[in-house]
């Protein structure tokens, strides 16, 4: 897994945008908050990628953006 597609992340922390919302207001504050965790999760990564072998590279993603939506 030495190549992972960056889009590959992108859908996989898009997935909250899937969820149905009732108004145009839940569906602005959903999307600045998806916003909010990838700005957060791809700048923490960036910041990492150095330091992490290329092996933990997708689970160190999955569990970063994970954590920033919890």
């Amino acid at each position: 897994m030495k190549n992972i597609h960056p889009v590959t992340v992108l859908f996989l922390a898009a997935v909250p945008i899937l969820a149905a919302s009732a108004t145009v207001f839940g569906a602005l504050c959903m999307s600045l908050a998806v916003i909010g965790v990838m700005l957060c999760s791809l700048l923490l990564l960036a910041l990492l990628r150095k330091l992490m072998p290329a092996e933990a590279k997708l689970p160190a993603a999955l569990l970063t953006v994970a954590g920033f939506a919890a």
